[in-house]
This record gives C-alpha cells, structure tokens and sequence, in this order.
C-alpha cells in the first residue's frame, strides 16, 4: 500500500492539538479538573464529564478498574458527528485488566484507539439505551482468555481496524470468538490480526432472541470483512458467515469477505452456514492455507454466493470447497487449487488452477508470492486496483513493477520518490526495504505500530540518488522483537513521503 495521506490519518486522528482535551492517568484524581496538570485517575470518570468533541489521552501505566461504561442515557458519548475519541497518550501504553468487564459502549459516536486491554477482558458496544452507531475500535490490542468475544461489535456504521487479537483460548470454549458481530448494518472489519481464540476468529452470527418483539426479525447486513490475518482457532474455523441456529430465523446477507489471510485453523478456512437465509456472500482475493478441514464449507439455506480470485491451499484431505445441495446459486470462477487435483463437493470452477501457490515461506506466516508463481497476474479484474497485466490470485498483490522479490528497474518511477513494498511480507524474520531516489536527498525511514507510536529508526541521514536496499528485523529502538500485527514503514525525503504497510507474524 503506497499512501501519502495515510501518515497523516495516523498522527492527527489522535492529536492533542483539538480543543476539549483531558486526561487519564495513574498518578491522577477523580475530583481533579481532567487538564493535564491535573489529570483525573480513571477512565470510569472521565467518559462522563467530556462532551461530544472531546478526545481522553490516556497516560501510560497500569489500570485496574470494575468495568468502564459509556452510555448514552447518562449523556455519554458523542453526536452528529462528533466523536469522543479515548486514546493512548503518544508513545505510552495504558493496559486495563479490568476486575470485571471491559469497556462497554451504549452509546454513539465514540472511538477507541491504541489500548491495550489485559486479562482478557472485552470492548463491546450495545443497543441497550438505543441503536448504536458510528463506534470505532482501532488500533487496540486485546489479550489473555475472553469470554464470548476480545471484541463484540453492534449495531451501524461502525469500524474495527487494526486492532492486534491475540488470544489464550476463550473461557465459554468454542462459543468464543476473536470478533463477534451481531445485528446492524454498515459495519467494517479490516486490517486486523487475530488469533488463539477458541472459536471463529471473526463471527458473523445473528438469531431471533427473547426479548425481540412479535414478528421482529433481525437482520446482519452489508459487511465488509477484509485485510485481517486469522491463524490458529484452537476449535474452530477462522470466518464463519451463519444465521439462525438456536433462537430462531434471521437474516445475513450483502457480506464481503476480501483480501483476508486465513490459515492453520482446526477446522476450516471460512463457513457460509444457513439455518435461517443467508444471500449475497463475496469471497475475493482471500488466502487460505493450512486450515485442516478444508478451505470453505457451505451449506443450509444459503443463496447467491460469489468465490473468485482466492487461493486455496488446506492441510488435510477434505475438499478443497464443499457446497450442500441445499445452496443455490453458488459460483466459483478462476480459483487456484492446492494440492491437485482439486477436490470440489457440488461445485465446480471451469478457470481454475491447479497449482503450488509459491508463497514465501507459508510455515512462518509470509504469503507473499514468490517470483514466477501461478498466482501473479492469474486473476479476474473485479474491479478493485492492480499491479500487473491482471490481479494476483490471493490477499497479497504483487509489487506494480515486479514479481515479489525483485529488484524495481532503475528507470522506474525516474520523476519522483520509489518505495517498493517490503519482501517478505508478512514477514517473521527480516524484511527487505527497497527504494529509489530521484536525487540526492535527506532521508528518514522509521518504523510505526498502528497507534502512531515510533518503534524504531532505520535510516536517518543524507544519501546520494539512486537505488538503497535496508533490513528491518522485527526488533523495536531497544532490541526487543515486537509483537505479530500491523505496521507502518514511512519514508521521508525533502520533498516527498511514502508510507507502506508491514505485517509481522510469528
């Protein structure tokens, strides 16, 4: 991903510069003014004195609160448009390991970004005071052993982005989840990197409930599910799409799955289940490896189901998709298929490809392709960007000038700045970063996590034009290997800047 305006969403969405600033943190007091000087001791207190507008820097250290409620019939929260935005304090962590709940939200209008949430313990957002909307989760990182979900998610228009999942099994067993969405409409999962849970790695699930009113039918509709890194559901598959199984009938339908990496789960890559109707399901660009009961399992009362561009490359000997005879109108179209021969249960694929994916190095997570794989430029255009003479199969598209790996031509891009993405990428061990100077040039490369924070500096100085190759191990300004999860590589010269992102996973 080249974006020139992406640094700027990471450092100014959070800036102190707005007014209505307050603060949180451990050397603080509740019947203090929140002002920086004077900072209030808990988030409990601080989300029901801000008003719409205002963002809580929360200081680094170690928070130990019952639960946090944010709620609308209180007066909490934000509206038409302005949000109360909760958010780390530049370069601190503030981890919460909550003696109860986490952090839930009632409430619209309300973003949370770069905390760390311990022991555990969950963010939620509910319509228990009215349908929520516009919520959003980025960035966090949530850990330990969760109950239903690290993250339950409500209700529309709402967002959960780049948020590290990182899971010791769920307490509730397969009845836990990494990302659980239920009713509403209008809500994004992207860019997130979840694993270890006991469950589905993100849940798409709804069922008619007993306090639902007569006639009431609930509906889960147009989602969009991608670039997220799912691995190791200690029970479960990594995506399942389903409606309807207990409670009663309920609707799913406009679902996107896109560009997702999904691999070494216990059961399957995705499931599209239908024990109530479940229409219009999309499945693009996503890899799927290593998952052992095959790589996608449909079945029940499903229609209109869409798989094209994916790579498919399970571990067991079930097929590689199974389709019930229940499901109607399903269409795979110009998939790659590994190992051969493909194995497909009433369906069927007449552009397929058979063949090894070429991926870097699958074992240690990096699915990036290899130079000369059957993936590059093997796709169908569906109408999203691509580098080549046609899409790469998969999540991962190659470099626009070159095959993963290569070096770019040294006329390439000659009027300006050139940043190839880093290879391997995802990446466990060291990961090449390439670029190209116009000129002679000031020049700074550093290393950010999804929250803005800086994790280390690899290149500060003055270099000559031309082609410059540097090496990023994975390791922070101290030596210590950083955690799995998304990363921002930005490059700075005097007239331009680059950013690309870079998924380390372990």
């Amino acid at each position: 991903m080249n974006s020139r305006c992406l640094i700027f969403i990471l450092f100014v969405v959070c800036g102190e510069a707005a007014a209505g600033s307050r603060f949180v943190a451990m050397n603080g007091n509740d019947s203090r003014s929140g002002s920086r000087e004077a900072p209030w001791a808990t988030l409990s207190a601080a989300v029901a004195r801000v008003s719409p507008g205002d963002t809580i820097f929360v200081r680094g250290g170690m928070y130990a609160e019952s639960e946090i409620w944010i709620r609308a019939n209180y007066g909490m929260g934000g509206r038409d448009g302005r949000y109360v935005t909760i958010c780390a304090y530049a370069d601190e962590i503030p981890l919460f390991t909550n003696s109860d709940r986490g952090l839930i939200i009632d409430a619209s209008y309300v973003r949370i970004q770069g905390l760390h949430f311990g022991n555990g313990k969950s963010m939620y957002n509910v319509n228990w005071a009215g349908r929520s909307h516009h919520v959003e989760f980025i960035g966090n990182t949530l850990t330990g052993t969760a109950g239903y979900a690290a993250i339950m998610l409500t209700g529309d228009n709402n967002l959960v982005e780049k948020n590290i999942i990182r899971l010791d099994g769920n307490a509730l067993g397969t009845q836990g989840h990494g990302i659980y969405v239920q009713e509403g409409k209008n809500n994004i999962l992207r860019g997130n990197t979840i694993s270890g849970m006991s469950g589905y790695g993100i849940h798409l699930y709804e069922e008619r409930r007993s306090e639902d009113p007569p006639g009431y039918r609930r509906v889960v509709q147009s989602v969009v599910v991608e670039n997220n890194v799912i691995f190791a559901s200690q029970e479960r598959s990594g995506i399942i799409v389903a409606a309807g199984a207990d409670g009663g009938p309920a609707d799913i339908r406009d679902i996107l799955l896109r560009g997702n990496i999904i691999y070494d789960n216990a059961v399957a890559g995705i499931v599209v289940q239908g024990w109530s109707p479940v229409t219009r399901v999309r499945i693009y660009h996503n890899t799927l490896s290593g998952n052992r009961e095959g790589d996608l399992l449909v079945g029940g009362t499903v229609d209109s189901v869409e798989v094209s561009n994916n790579i498919f490359s399970h571990a067991g000997r079930r097929p590689h998709i199974s389709v019930e005879r229940s499901v109607t109108h399903f269409t795979a179209r110009r998939n790659l298929y590994y190992p051969s021969p493909k194995t497909l249960e009433n369906a069927s694929d007449a552009e397929a490809l058979e063949a090894a994916p070429g991926f870097v190095d699958a074992d240690h997570g990096d699915f990036s392709l290899r130079r000369g794989s059957a993936a590059i430029d093997a796709g169908i255009d569906l109408g999203w960007p691509f580098s080549g003479s046609a899409p790469d199969l998969g999540a991962i598209e190659s470099d626009l000038r070159t095959s993963a790996g290569s070096a770019p031509e040294e006329d390439a891009q000659a009027e300006g700045l050139y940043f190839e993405n880093g290879t391997p990428n995802p990446c466990n061990g060291e990961m090449q970063l390439q670029y190209r100077l116009a000129a002679d040039s000031a020049v700074k490369m550093e290393i950010y996590d999804v929250t803005g924070r800086r994790v280390t500096t690899l290149v500060d100085a003055h270099q000559s034009k031309g082609l410059h190759s540097h090496r990023w191990n994975g390791s922070d300004d101290r030596g210590r290997r950083v955690p799995s999860g998304l990363y921002f590589c930005l490059l700075r010269t005097d007239s331009e800047q680059i950013v690309q992102k870079l998924i380390r996973a372990y």
